[in-house]
């Protein structure tokens, strides 16, 4: 009776978000960003459809991209980025395209940015860039849709990446010059809307210790886990700890620390105490 209740769930979803797809109920989320938006997005449009939520989701990426490049692409409509989709849960990507031809292809209810890893801390790395891109967004959404700014974490402590330096190769440095400027940019540019993956993951390493990372900076699968749940509970507004979706490769110990750092992130934002 179970399974048959489930099944019947399941159909009822794909119904439902079929409809959706043409329709205001359909939350549609566009990130401009690099290999880290692909790490904290990798299992959002999973957790959302485990949720029964409507996602549709474009992450338009290049890999170490900061902001001034991303300006400096959309002048010049540079051909040098993959457009990874998900529509409720099925992904597509293409390949070598500019910026300019995908930030319309959905009528986006939100747009995250991000500046590059090494130079979230640096407030200097920021301008002017940051507010062309806002202007740049404002007038080609020609809608009502807002601006969320995605916080990245520090480097693990045995991170051998050459901006690592900037912070005297201290990790609790790194994230303490991220939460600075982040915050003193997102409050300049009026940007109220902020995924907290970077403390989210510092919080994990409080329970967890540095097994969040697969090198000197990406995301693993659970760090990668945790930073979706920053985006599903903020996106959603629904809390981290209801999610019933959890990679296999994780035990439910550590689903459920990921989804705890998450939520705690998301709740006390740059205002959140760490232990260490």
């Amino acid at each position: 009776m179970k399974r048959l209740f489930n099944i019947v769930l399941g159909l009822s979803f794909v119904t439902i978000c079929a409809f959706a797809k043409n329709s205001t109920d359909t939350l549609r989320v566009l990130a401009i960003g690099n290999s880290f938006s692909i790490d904290a997005m990798e299992y959002l449009d999973t957790i959302a459809k485990s949720q029964n939520k409507c996602l549709i989701y474009g992450n338009i990426v290049k890999g170490g991209c900061s902001l001034e490049r991303h300006a400096n692409n959309i002048k010049e409509s540079v051909k040098e980025y993959s457009y990874i989709k998900s529509v409720l849960g099925e992904r597509t990507t293409t390949r070598m395209v500019n910026l300019n031809d995908f930030i319309d292809d959905e009528k986006w209810n939100c747009v995250s940015i991000q500046q590059v890893s090494h130079l979230q801390g640096m407030c200097n790395s920021y301008y002017p860039y940051i507010k062309e891109i806002i202007s740049f967004l404002k007038n080609e959404l020609n809608w009502n849709f807002q601006i969320y700014f995605h916080q990245t974490w520090a480097y693990p402590v045995y991170s051998e990446h050459k901006g690592f330096k900037y912070y005297h190769n201290d990790q609790r440095e790194m994230l303490d010059s991220i939460n600075v400027n982040v915050s003193r940019v997102t409050k300049q540019e009026k940007i109220k809307k902020i995924f907290f993956s970077g403390n989210a993951i510092q919080l994990l390493r409080e329970t967890n210790g540095e097994s969040v990372n697969r090198d000197g900076f990406h995301l693993n699968v659970l760090g990668r886990y945790a930073a979706a749940c920053v985006w599903y509970e903020t996106l959603f507004k629904e809390s981290a700890l209801k999610i019933k979706y959890k990679p296999s490769e994780l035990s439910e110990e550590e689903a459920l620390a990921a989804k705890k750092a998450a939520h705690t992130a998301v709740k006390k934002g740059f205002k959140v105490n760490f232990s260490k």
